[in-house]
């Protein structure tokens, strides 16, 4: 089985520190040039092949799912540091205390329906 790159170049060593090598079905070499549009016109099954395909990793995409992770991460923990709010400003400032109030009792109600 053959290794190329994206560009359906062959290549002999991938570096799979930076990538990774993932099987896919592709046209075979010199197969596009086959259709002339006047005794075929498209590929058949036997124009195409199975290779390993290296796929370079993407640093953005990498960078992109590590943000992820942290705000799911940070968005788990603020919960819990919202309702420690809540319960500071509940003792010290009659102010908020209706919507906490109003957030306790939502809150309540989406316990009872879980």
């Amino acid at each position: 089985m053959r290794t190329i790159d994206l560009d359906n170049n062959d290549i002999k060593a991938p570096d799979l520190r930076s990538g990774q090598l993932v099987e896919a079905t592709v046209p075979r070499k010199g197969a596009m040039g086959s259709i002339d549009h006047v005794t075929k016109f498209g590929l058949e099954p036997e124009d195409y092949e199975t290779v390993k395909m290296y796929i370079p990793d993407d640093p953005k995409m990498m960078k992109d799912t590590e943000v992820a992770l942290l705000k799911a991460e940070l968005a788990l923990t603020d919960l819990k540091a919202l309702r420690r709010l809540e319960e500071l400003y509940l003792a010290e400032d009659a102010e908020y205390r209706p919507i906490f109030e109003q957030r306790e009792g939502l809150r309540d109600e989406m316990s009872r329906l879980e």
